[in-house]
């Protein structure tokens, strides 16, 4: 059980130590962590444990949000059969006992919706946990914070925001994240980064609690094609090197690691190195030192990244309808994606313009197996009517959740 909480460190400025610690590749792992995730580093742990020669294949993968997960989802289910039941980020219990009925299934679940949606790795044949170096991660939700707020709507906001990174990406060291926190709103700053140490602790004690039941990845080695490991565990082998499906395309911004050294200033490393210690030393992710001589963002994976999120946000096939272009064919693309991934809300939705042929061609009969589906995924004894749309969990987790008091910013720094 892990006794350290992860918040309680993030109010205290801890002194970088002296010694550096080595580059994840070049050093090994606590042993302890050893213990835990044995396949990282020894080909014969107990993930290796025989596949099996039965034909039921249910998987699941799980971590927190911009770690990877949708990446490492959509390269394992290129390579699974066309039969395979997949729900994209469920978040009912329902549509878990759903997945773990089926022979073959497939879906990623967000850390924070673990307890929500009853998750137990017994529901599953395979269990995957996704790391990532918490730099690159936090750095990648405050980009991503950014999808589906109404920040952006609001065109004096809009062009603060994107003076912002633009003067960032003109000179890195100008502006820190503890600057860009400050854009989210009143309130919001200590509300974001209190959910994100939140699910860095609910990622440890979540690998230590099933450390027999699951398979530890490392996002890095995903990234480097270091897929030896995860392919023994599948039992087939999987390619890194995908296209993400129309409706999940815009999450994808760089697709690399250690872009962080570009964004942390030199005050932002002693404000965040203690809420992230303890989730770094269980991982391996030690190392402080590196720090690139020339430091470099481009618009394409900073404010042009923000401006295509906020684009993509008319398309979006679970958002809410309002402001939605349905009647575009990218709409419809991306609504016939996300019901492909067993999205409820796609599904209905889809389901309703079958029924009144519109965008697509009128098919009762289509609309009424995806009715069908929707009721089953559900584990409902009645076809769910279009009234029933439910909301959805895709925003990233626990940015929406309601926290006592407003110590803004300033609460983080104690």
């Amino acid at each position: 059980m892990v006794r350290n909480s992860l918040w309680s460190l993030a109010f205290h400025r801890l002194n970088i130590p002296e010694r550096r610690g080595g580059r994840l590749e070049n050093q090994p792992l606590p042993r302890k962590t050893r213990r835990l995730y044995g396949v990282l580093q020894e080909p014969h742990s107990i993930f290796y444990s025989a596949i099996g020669t039965e034909m039921r294949n249910r998987i699941c993968i799980v971590g927190m949000p911009k770690t990877g997960t949708t990446a490492i989802y959509q390269s394992i289910r290129n390579a699974m059969p066309s039969n395979t039941s997949a729900i994209f980020e469920p978040k009912s219990a329902d549509e878990l006992k759903f997945l773990s009925s089926k022979e073959c299934s497939l879906t990623k679940i967000m850390m924070g919706k673990l307890t929500a949606s009853e998750y137990a790795p017994s529901l599953f044949d395979k269990n995957i946990v996704v790391l990532r170096d918490p730099r690159d991660t936090l750095v990648s939700r405050v980009l991503y914070k950014f999808n589906g707020t109404k920040i952006l709507d609001d065109e004096v906001r809009k062009a603060n925001v994107l003076s912002v990174f633009r003067q960032k990406e003109a000179d890195p060291d100008s502006v820190s994240l503890v600057d860009i926190f400050s854009l989210f709103g009143k309130g919001e700053p200590y509300r974001f980064y209190k959910a994100f140490c939140d699910l860095l602790l609910k990622t440890i004690t979540t690998c230590e609690t099933h450390s027999r039941s699951i398979h530890a990845v490392r996002y890095e080695d995903f990234v480097d094609g270091n897929l030896s490991g995860l392919n023994a565990y599948l039992g087939f082998p999987i390619d890194k090197n995908i296209n993400l499906p129309s409706w999940t395309k815009k999450i994808r911004r760089k697709g690399t690691y250690g872009d962080w050294v570009n964004w942390f200033t030199a005050s932002d490393i002693p404000f965040f190195y203690g809420s992230m210690a303890l989730y770094m030393k269980t991982f391996g992710y030690d190392d402080w030192s590196s720090q690139t001589v020339h430091k470099t963002i481009s618009a394409e994976h900073a404010s042009e990244y923000i401006e295509r999120l906020h684009t993509a946000m008319r398309h979006d096939p679970i958002s809410s309808l309002e402001g939605l272009d349905t009647k575009s064919p990218v709409y419809l693309a991306n609504l016939i994606s996300a019901a492909h991934d067993g999205k409820l809300v796609a599904i209905m939705r889809l389901a309703r313009a079958y029924e009144l042929g519109e965008g697509v061609e009128r098919n009762v009969e289509e609309a009424r197996q995806l009715r069908s589906r929707a009721s089953e995924m559900r584990n409902a004894t009645r076809l769910v009517p279009f009234s029933e749309e439910s909301d959805d969990n895709y925003s990233p987790t626990g940015l929406d959740q309601a926290f006592p008091g407003d110590g803004g910013l300033d609460g983080l720094k104690g």
